[in-house]
């Protein structure tokens, strides 16, 4: 289970979900990117990449509607932060 310390709720995941939820704390600093995410998890379910993309990023989109993850836009270079 998650929880999210501002508002103390709580959140169960899957077993899928929590394998997700630990390459995104992996990421660290980094960020998030979705197709490396994928990527790893297809190989380990021996699932089309494709479709584990498409549902890496419904749950990240899902997670930042209940605020459990937040999506900032990327910079490009020559951007000031």
């Amino acid at each position: 289970a998650l929880l999210h310390l501002p508002s103390g709720k709580r959140t169960g995941l899957s077993d899928t979900a929590t394998r997700v939820w630990q390459e995104v704390v992996a990421s660290g600093d980094e960020g998030v990117d979705v197709d490396a995410i994928a990527a790893t998890l297809a190989a380990e379910y021996g699932a089309d990449p494709q479709v584990v993309t498409h549902d890496v990023a419904a749950l990240l989109a899902e997670m930042a509607e209940g605020e459990w993850v937040e999506i900032v836009p990327e910079h490009e270079e020559g951007d000031q932060p």
